[in-house]
């Protein structure tokens, strides 16, 4: 029997936005399932350097100030975590992402299964605790 190589987990800067208690979901066109904005990290640039522009390119919003908060691990990802400020209207890029929202916790969404850990852990670290309902 051969076995599978396993692939390489690519790191990933994931941002989380946050805006009158509400955080900011994106999904990607075509997708099923709401995640937080980010993206790809380039070799040796830090997740805060990383954040920032992507954010940009999603969603238009410009970062005020950005925080690196911790590390998570997804069967696919490295997920380097980052709290930012920002502001602006959303405009979405429309080739990449196909829609957003403003999150109150509340509403019952399809997130996916990483962001719903990563959401978990920095509400239960008290990252997010101006967030209504969680």
């Amino acid at each position: 029997m051969v076995k599978k190589k396993a692939r390489k987990k690519r790191n990933r800067a994931t941002a989380l936005v946050m805006n009158g208690g509400r955080l900011l979901l994106v999904r990607e066109r075509g997708a099923k399932h709401w995640s937080l904005p980010g993206g790809g990290m380039k070799k040796g640039e830090d997740a805060v350097t990383a954040a920032t522009p992507e954010l940009d390119e999603e969603t238009r919003l410009v970062a005020t100030s950005a925080a690196y908060l911790f590390h998570y691990e997804s069967p696919s990802q490295h997920h380097h975590v980052c709290l930012l400020d920002a502001e602006g209207k959303v405009e979405l890029l429309k080739k990449e992402i196909g829609d957003y929202r403003w999150w109150d916790g509340e509403t019952e969404l399809a997130v996916i299964g990483s962001a719903t850990e990563i959401i978990k852990r920095a509400k239960g670290s008290g990252l997010l605790a101006t967030v209504k309902s969680w």
